[in-house]
Parts: C-alpha cells; sequence; structure tokens
C-alpha cells in the first residue's frame, strides 16, 4: 500500500509543481528569468523586458532549495546566462551586453555580488574578485553600491581596470548622475546585506553589521536603499547574510524575528511575492513561528492557473519622476518557489 499524504502537503507539492512548469514555460533561450520595467501600476503587463542578470540571480537561489534533479534543466542554463554576461576580474553591471543602455550604467556591487554568491551556491568555477570588491569601501568601512575611480591611491589593480573603462565620460553616462536617483557615493543597506551574503564573515564585517542593524532598529528598512523599498526585500537580504554565517549580525536576529512575526501575522493584506520573502527571510533565521504554515497557505492560494504568482515591484530606478520599477511573474514565481520549497514537509 502506498503511503499517504497529508491535504496540506499534497497541495504544497501540487504548488511547487506548477510554479516550476511556470518558470520552464518562461525562461528565455539565453537561459535568463526575464524582469519588466514599468510603472507599478502597468508592471502587471509586462509589455516591457529589460534584459538583466540580476532578476536570474534571485530565481537561482530560491531554484537552489529544490531538489537538483527536477530542476537542473532550468539552473544549467540560467548559470551559463551569469557566466556569459559576467566582465573582466568578475563583476556584473544590470545591463549586459547586448542591452542598448549597457554602456550608460557603470559595473555595481549589486548585481556582482548576487551573481557570484549564486554561481559559488551552484559549484561553479570560484571567483577571483573578492579583493576587488572588498576595495570599493568608504572610511567607515561600508560598500558603495557603484564602481567608479575614486580619490584612493592605495586600490588593487583590478579596481582601476574595472574603472578606467568607464571614461571617458560620455553624455550618456553623465545623465545617468543627472536624471537617476544614483549617486557615484550611493551606499544602500541591501546592496551591502548582498554583499556580506557573498563574502560571509569576513575580518572587517562589523561596520557593516552595525549598518544593517541600525536600520532595522530605526525602522529605516523602506527607506535605507535607494533602489530596494520594500520592508519585505530588507529582511529577506539581511537575513540571507545572517545565514551565511555573519557573527556580527547576530544581535539583529531577534529584533528581525519579531518583526518578521508581525508581518506574517498580517499575511492576508500583503502581495504574494511579501508574504514569500517574509517567510525565507523567517527561515533564513532558523526560526518556524505559528503563522508560517498560514502565510503559506495563503501563497498558495494566491498562485494562478498557469502556476504563476503576479508580478510585484521588487526594485526600483530611473529618474525620480518617472517612478519606474522592476519585477515579473518569473520573479515572484521563483520567490513563491523558495518559500514553498522549504516550507514542505519531508517525507
Amino acid at each position: 500500500m502506498g503511503k499517504r499524504t497529508s491535504p496540506v502537503r499534497d497541495d504544497l507539492l501540487d504548488g511547487l509543481q506548477a510554479g516550476l512548469a511556470f518558470l520552464r514555460s518562461a525562461q528565455l533561450p539565453t537561459g535568463e528569468f526575464p524582469a519588466y520595467k514599468a510603472p507599478p501600476e502597468e508592471l502587471i503587463h509586462e509589455r516591457a523586458l529589460d534584459s538583466t542578470p540580476f532578476a536570474t540571480t534571485y530565481v537561482l537561489h530560491a531554484l537552489s532549495y529544490v531538489e537538483q534533479s527536477t530542476v537542473d534543466e532550468l539552473t544549467a542554463p540560467a548559470l551559463d546566462f551569469l557566466e556569459a554576461t559576467m566582465e573582466r576580474h568578475g563583476v556584473w553591471r544590470y545591463w549586459p551586453a547586448q542591452h542598448p543602455r549597457h554602456g550608460v550604467i557603470p559595473p555595481d556591487l549589486d548585481d556582482t555580488c548576487c551573481a557570484s554568491a549564486v554561481l559559488l551556491r551552484f559549484g561553479r568555477p570560484a571567483l577571483s574578485n573578492r579583493a576587488l570588491i572588498l576595495a570599493n569601501r568608504d572610511r567607515r568601512g561600508l560598500f558603495y553600491t557603484w564602481f567608479v575611480p575614486r580619490p584612493v591611491r592605495q586600490l588593487p589593480r583590478e579596481h582601476w581596470s574595472v574603472t578606467l573603462r568607464q571614461l571617458p565620460t560620455s553624455l550618456p553616462r553623465v545623465l545617468f548622475w543627472m536624471r537617476t536617483a544614483a549617486s557615484p557615493s550611493d551606499v544602500d543597506c541591501v546592496v551591502n546585506a548582498n554583499v556580506l551574503s557573498y563574502l560571509g564573515d569576513f575580518g572587517e564585517a562589523q561596520p557593516v553589521a552595525d549598518f544593517l542593524i541600525a536600520a532595522l532598529e530605526e525602522d529605516r528598512a523602506e527607506s535605507c536603499d535607494k533602489y530596494h523599498r520594500n520592508a519585505c526585500a530588507f529582511y529577506y537580504a539581511v537575513s540571507r547574510a545572517y545565514a551565511s554565517g555573519v557573527k556580527a549580525l547576530e544581535p539583529l536576529r531577534a529584533p528581525l524575528r519579531a518583526r518578521l512575526e508581525t508581518t506574517l501575522a498580517d499575511a492576508e493584506s500583503l502581495a504574494s511575492a511579501e508574504v514569500a520573502l517574509a517567510v525565507s527571510a523567517t527561515l533564513n533565521l532558523g526560526h518556524h513561528p505559528p503563522d508560517l504554515n498560514g502565510a503559506i497557505q495563503r501563497i498558495i492560494a494566491s498562485q494562478q492557473g498557469d502556476g504563476s504568482w503576479p508580478p510585484f515591484a521588487l526594485y526600483w530606478g530611473g529618474p525620480p519622476e518617472r517612478n519606474h520599477c522592476w519585477g515579473s511573474r518569473a520573479l515572484t514565481t521563483g520567490l513563491c518557489v523558495e518559500a514553498i520549497a522549504r516550507s514542505t514537509p519531508g517525507e
């Protein structure tokens, strides 16, 4: 007689399989998982495809929690896509080489560390970019978002190789700094958390940990990063850094747990992506509160007929007056797949 499964387990497995089937249908021939750019009210239409490695790093991280043999056909081409978009010295920028605006923006730590971390997670060849990343800090020990030339003499040769390639400055590059919220001196919370997720517990992590702890204590989860303006996205990024073994983040665990419990208690008022981010963040802290199962059922109940979940504005950018955001059904579905896969009861 075969093993009996509970209705809850059946729902989770069915939702997981439907989500994976949607990701197979959404994945582009290049291996990329798509992201779309739009004002938030128009994102649901997914009209303006905007090629980037960034969304693919999030989906790949999510798929790392699914049994590899069932998703290798998804992860292998996506990892190939990331490796194909990598630039010299192991850096990435938001727009890959084939994008018409690739040359407008410099490489950045957000894309670089998210891509590096997920390649490492899947056992792809190690990158020698740690020294370059560690050199991209301000006097406080916090990480700058952008790789640009800086008035510091003692920097590794790789730094100058990467940043001086952005010169001579062209008009589109000047307008990028003038017409968007971006600044060469940007220091952003989620970006710093994503750097820690890749570097792990390196010897000088304390200033970054203090920076993130202060943002949480001061209720700046939605405002401490120009590009990631959602509290659940902040919780998720910081929890991933904690899960990477950064000991200096230990004081953040208890208050973050409390924030997440409050968030999950009100899951019905949140978008599916927010619930998924909060669930995974809670699990990153090694916590399993009573509201977690209800939150997972909220995710399952919001799944659409094609196996996807609605697009959500995960990050923002562009001219402030235009208020553009990025997201996609594939990106939200990846986040929901992660939450479900990590919550599925064992056999």
